[in-house]
């Protein structure tokens, strides 16, 4: 766990990869029979990327990108920080292998993290660190060793009953069925923005996102006065808000989630704004 928090990981923790099996779906059980060893345990790290700015100026007319994705994309960032945690590893325990995994495939991520400490699971689905709340990547390394397990983590309480992401999404994505939580994904906006044939186009007028959301967890309790992440990887080049003059032009960087799909930020531009600088 300590190689991993070396290498800018917030928080660290071990789960038995046996332990999430229920949660696998077929494809992840596929590709997990195709690693070069059957993994035992999954050393879990995650790692902030928030930019310390929610709300730029302009954000109520459209071409608002979310968190995750207004500097480096994350899965590429997280994951030469996870290998070469994983290369470390490998020199300083011989005889056991380990395997770097980007964006935590094929694990069901958000589950390893709670069952490895590294983060409880809130009502909106998303991993919610003590420090850096939801604003958080995670990924892992899988050890064929048997490692000593972490206290696993619980699931957030719901705000005693009146959840705040719940109340705060606007398609109604998050909801309940008695104490069972309820994810629509189809009516999630970030969804909604990053599929290419989703049948919902007409809600983005309801946010000024183009790519992502982070509505539901700006309304969150653990999101609230969080600190910048101090990965530098997050905190360069960042862009909040994409103008329709910038779209495919020089300055427009090709190191981000949306660089091969600036097709789908400018049709969600023409739900999000009114096009103008």
């Amino acid at each position: 766990m300590d190689i991993l928090l070396e290498n800018g990981a917030a928080g660290a923790g071990v789960c038995e990869v046996g332990a999430l099996r229920p949660f696998m779906t077929r494809r992840m059980s596929e590709r997990m029979a195709a690693l070069p060893f059957e993994p035992l345990c999954a050393i879990v790290g995650s790692f902030p990327f928030f930019t310390g700015e929610d709300n730029p100026s302009g954000a109520a007319r459209g071409g608002m990108i979310a968190q995750f994705a207004r500097a480096a994309d994350y899965h590429m960032a997280v994951f030469r920080r996870v290998s070469a945690a994983a290369g470390a590893m490998s020199a300083a325990f011989q005889g056991a292998r380990f395997h770097p995994l980007k964006n935590g495939w094929p694990l069901p991520i958000v589950e390893a993290a709670r069952l490895a400490g590294v983060a409880f699971t809130g009502r909106h689905g998303l991993a919610i660190d003590g420090t850096y709340g939801s604003y958080i990547a995670l990924s892992a390394v899988l050890c064929d060793s048997r490692l000593p397990l972490s206290q696993p983590l619980g699931y957030c309480n719901g705000c005693d009953g009146a959840p705040a992401c719940e109340s705060a999404c606007p398609t109604g994505a998050i909801s309940r069925d008695g104490e069972r939580r309820v994810f629509d994904r189809e009516r999630c906006i970030s969804h909604i923005t990053q599929n290419s044939d989703s049948a919902r186009l007409e809600t983005l007028r309801l946010t000024p996102y183009i790519w992502g959301c982070d509505i539901c967890q700006q309304a969150c309790p653990h999101n609230q006065n969080v600190p910048k992440t101090p990965l530098p990887e997050f905190l360069e080049n960042v862009i909040s808000r994409v103008r329709p003059s910038g779209l495919g032009g020089p300055s427009m960087p090709t190191d981000r989630h949306y660089s091969d799909r600036l097709h789908l930020l400018e049709r969600n531009m023409r739900y999000t704004g009114d096009g103008n600088e």
